[in-house]
């Protein structure tokens, strides 16, 4: 039944946060706080090169088969990931980052959404070793599952961008060392705890905007205008 409750509340807290995904985050808001931003590495992913039309040792000082080899490296990773996404290794062990960015959401959306009995249930099963807790762990993540991959999307979409932009670099800005080390990054993110970090980036931008003070207050409020006027009685 504790589960029946979060379900039906989930897809609301869930769509919420999606739509509050910023595209550039303010800057005034640190996530660092509660979010660390470097996974631990946990079978990481890594994208398989041997079927590249343009190998990475044909780029050499070529502008031209660098770029070539940027477009097809986001695009097979991209394939790639989904599917080691979509494949998640059984019985893989929570580690204490991925705990904590569970634990930092179900803070957040009983904040924003007065539902600490819910969510308080979901914590404790997070912070459980049972056998029922590693059942519950897995409802939630189940569950969770779109979200995270689609948290996992907007990461890597964020990276490939600056990846993309280096296309007008000349070699010797940006040669094979940056590349290499830009390939790597974007590797680590196809992670469903860069995953978690995004939505607990969108909640924490909610929860930002809502503790913000009204900016620009009307001198008058309409709202006690409607009251007025509610208010007023017909003489008979």
């Amino acid at each position: 039944m504790r589960f029946q409750h979060f379900y039906l509340m989930l897809p609301i807290v869930l769509l919420f946060s999606a739509c509050m995904v910023p595209t550039n985050p303010s800057p005034a808001l640190n996530l660092n706080t509660t979010v660390q931003e470097q996974p631990l590495p946990s079978l990481q992913f890594q994208t398989n090169q041997s079927r590249f039309l343009t190998p990475l040792s044909e780029v050499k000082n070529s502008v031209e088969k660098r770029n070539s080899f940027i477009d097809e490296f986001i695009f097979q990773s991209d394939m790639q990931c989904q599917y080691h996404l979509s494949h998640p290794i059984q019985n893989e062990p929570q580690t204490s980052q991925e705990r904590s960015l569970y634990m930092s959401m179900f803070d957040t959306v009983s904040f924003l959404f007065g539902t600490k009995y819910i969510t308080d249930v979901a914590k404790q099963a997070f912070n459980s070793d049972t056998a029922q807790s590693q059942a519950d762990k897995d409802a939630y993540k189940n569950a969770l599952t779109p979200e995270i991959r689609q948290g996992v999307k907007i990461a890597r979409a964020k990276y490939a961008q600056k990846m993309m932009a280096q296309k007008e670099s000349l070699f010797e800005v940006y040669g094979l060392d940056a590349l290499q080390k830009d390939m790597m990054n974007y590797d680590k993110q196809c992670s469903e705890e860069y995953g978690l970090i995004e939505i607990n980036r969108a909640l924490k931008q909610a929860q930002f905007q809502m503790m913000q003070p009204t900016q620009g207050k009307p001198t008058i409020d309409p709202k006690e205008i409607k009251k007025k006027v509610e208010a007023v009685k017909f003489l008979p």
